[in-house]
């Protein structure tokens, strides 16, 4: 059974995504050969996880949330 591409991942803010989006448009304009997406997309990547099968989502998703109830919230500063 194939997997879905899969990651653990951090929202950005929409003042950053405004942000990389229009550094991204800058970077369309040398016409380099590479896949753009959209900036509802964006994201800060913590962990691959490769294909996962579709039964192991759920179970995944809910350990996951259980684990980083542990830490506190926090915020990202983009420089």
């Amino acid at each position: 059974m194939p997997g879905i591409r899969s990651f653990i991942a951090l929202p950005t803010h929409p003042n950053a995504q405004q942000a990389i989006a229009e550094i991204q448009t800058k970077l369309k304009a040398t016409q380099a050969d590479v896949k753009w997406e959209s900036q509802d997309k964006f994201h800060i990547t913590l962990v691959f996880l490769g294909n996962v099968e579709q039964p192991k989502l759920e179970p995944l998703s809910i350990k996951l949330s259980k684990s980083v109830q542990q830490f506190p919230a926090f915020t990202i500063a983009y420089k």
